[in-house]
Order: structure tokens, then sequence, then C-alpha cells
């Protein structure tokens, strides 16, 4: 099946409805250029009369599917990112004041890469971006996850897949960034995984993955569709408890369960312990029909030591969204 495009003027001047480009790639037969947003697709015949000469587009439909995330980097201003459920992923452009895309080298032979789990973009070295890319942990995909890692921002990518599924058009899709890049050591990601998978850790910026075998938890949260754990949903660092150079002390995680939600650890080499007195969050659920409508939308916590010093602000809800029987 060919790519929904409209020809572009090989002359390579702006035309108002360009608004999409992505990184130079093959797949599926089609070759996009990200200089100029065209690209060729290999089942149009370019050298029929009426297409002599002339370059390919992607036509901008501007809809569908969630928007489940906008991610912003810490040490850049305008550097943002947006992830969509089976749309791909976005980089917006301040100068050009539009959101380029930067999945449109997927193809159908891998088109679980167009679910974006999570994104983390690197406070340290803001060229790098790293994206868990995986549609469905059900059995509608065949594919692992995989964790994109570039250095451009996106204009490229390298891979590497993890041996389980991610879940980017899965219940708890925005629930909150599942990637997280250590501040002081730029080197070190971690990623919250599904499906009793737990927490994954990265030392050599995302080419390769281990399981943190000391946190044990998983969370006790499935969806009532496919009985399938939410898990990890959330990974965030404290960036003064570490240096430049060295690994980050305090680490929060957060897991979609009913009686302990989140956990911190004070090591350098993570041992997570259940933080029941500060930070775990016990929610009793109501019966199905005292559920209201407003209970399906995020809240703000605020949590403080025992001298009142402001910790950690997250969100909850009583079911892990986007849609409201999700959970």
């Amino acid at each position: 099946m060919a790519s929904l495009a409209f020809p572009c003027r090989t002359d390579n001047k702006k035309r108002n409805a360009t608004v999409i480009q992505g990184p130079s790639s093959r797949n599926g037969g089609n070759v996009v250029d990200a200089a100029t947003g065209c690209s060729q697709d290999s089942d149009v015949d370019a050298q029929s009369p009426e297409f002599k000469g002339q370059e390919w587009h992607h036509v901008p439909i501007v809809g569908g599917g969630f928007a489940t995330g906008i991610i912003y980097n810490q040490t850049e201003p305008g550097l943002n990112y947006a992830r969509t459920d089976v749309g791909g992923l976005y980089r917006w452009d301040s100068a050009a004041e539009q959101w380029l895309a930067l999945t449109d080298w997927v193809g159908f032979d891998n088109e679980d890469l167009k679910g974006i789990e999570s994104v983390a973009t690197d406070p340290v070295d803001p060229d790098r971006l790293y994206v868990a890319a995986g549609l469905y942990t059900i059995f509608w995909s065949t594919q692992n996850g995989v964790i994109l890692r570039s250095r451009d921002r996106g204009k490229t990518f390298e891979q590497s897949m993890l041996p389980f599924k991610f879940g980017g058009n899965m219940p708890g899709r925005s629930m909150g960034e599942r990637l997280a890049v250590d501040p002081n050591q730029h080197d070190i990601v971690y990623y919250g995984a599904r499906s009793g998978n737990g927490l994954w850790k990265s030392v050599d910026a995302g080419i390769s993955w281990n399981r943190v075998e000391s946190f044990t938890a998983t969370g006790d949260w499935a969806d009532k569709d496919f009985n399938d754990a939410v898990g990890v949903v959330w990974v965030i660092f404290d960036p003064t408890t570490g240096t430049p150079g060295s690994p980050t002390r305090t680490i929060y995680v957060g897991v979609a369960d009913t009686v302990a939600s989140i956990y911190r650890s004070d090591d350098s080499v993570p041992f997570f312990d259940e933080t029941r007195t500060i930070l775990s969050i016990p929610i009793q659920l109501e019966p199905e029909t005292q559920y209201a409508m407003s209970l399906n939308s995020h809240h703000i916590l605020g949590f403080a030591d025992e001298d009142g010093n402001f910790l950690l602000p997250t969100s909850y809800s009583f079911r892990t969204g986007p849609k409201r029987n999700d959970g």
C-alpha cells in the first residue's frame, strides 16, 4: 500500500501544507528525506509522465489517537517532544512553529514502533534522546519492545530490543514517563516495564539493559480487558543528591498498585525499600457503582518529610486511563 502523499516542488521551497518531516530511512519501500520532508513511494511509478520530476510529501492528517505525553528538556528551553499512542513521536520546531514527525520512517514491517510508550530527553546532553516504542503487550503485537536511541534529537536512531513487549497503546499510557535519564551520570537510563517485568537499567546510554533485581514491585493493577499488569509507570531522580559524573543517590519509582505505589532508593546502586510512612499511597477501591466521572481525572499530591521539607510532587488517579473504562 502506498503512503498517503502529495507531490512537492523539486526546488525544495516550503509549501504551507508541509509540516511533517522524518529521518532519512528506507522502510516498507518508502524513502524519506529529512532535509526536505519529501519522499518517493516505491508503489508510485515515478517515471510516469504525470509524476516525472516530482517528489512527494507526507500529508499531515493533524488528528487521530491520543497525545499521551509532552516531554520537556530540563536544561534547554524550547526542546520539547510529544508522544502519541499510535501516531509516533514529534519534536517541536520553535523556529518554524510546527511539530516535526520523527518516526515517519516506520513502515508496515515494524509498525509497532509507532506506539510510543515513553520518552526521555537528556538534561546533560540535549542531543541525546531515548524512546520506548511498542504498541501492545498482548497477542495483537508479535514484536518485543524497542528502545530507540538518538544522538541528534531524533534525526537518526539506533535500536536496542528488550526481551518483552511494550504497551504504547495499552491502558495507563499517560500515567507518567517510564524512561528517565540520570541528571548527574547521564549514561544511566532507567525504564519501568509492564506485565510483571519490573524496573530495568542501562549504564551505557541505552545500548544494553538489565533488570534491577533489588526492585521487586511489579504492581497489582491490571486492565480489565486483557488482565495485563500496568506495572512500573514512572521514574524520577532528585538531582540534588548527586554530583556531575556520579550516579544520583535518591530515585523515586511509581507503580500502578492499590496498596504501595511509590518507592524510594537512597543508594547509587539502588536497593528499593517501600517507603510506607512518607510516600506510599494506599488506595481503597470503591464499588464500581460509586465511581464518579471526576475520579478518572488526575490529581496532584505533595509529599514532605518530618521537618516539612517538600520532596516530591506527583499525580494520582483511581483509574489508569486514558479512557474511563480503562482499569
